[in-house]
């Protein structure tokens, strides 16, 4: 299972604006030390428990935990960015 990390909800401060396509993004360090850009806006978590006896059809049930997208899954600039970093 994958470690979770809880990141606090950012401060003013520390918003910025992707220079690749104008979303508004925070940085946060991941558990390997490197800074992931994320989006400002928090998304909903579900959790999908494995089916039990007879149950057909899976259930969601909301996580209650604040939780960001990571910006290179949806900004178009994500591959020269890479490019560019590394």
């Amino acid at each position: 299972m994958d470690k979770v990390v809880l990141i606090p909800v950012p401060s003013e401060h520390a918003i910025l604006t992707c220079r690749y396509c104008g979303v508004k993004i925070f940085f946060a360090r991941t558990p390997a030390m490197r800074d992931m850009p994320l989006e400002v806006r928090p998304v909903l978590v579900y959790r999908v428990p494995p089916l039990g006896p007879g149950e057909k059809t899976h259930r969601c049930v909301p996580v209650e935990e604040t939780a960001f997208l990571p910006h290179w899954g949806r900004c178009p600039g994500a591959e020269k960015a890479r490019r560019e970093d590394g």
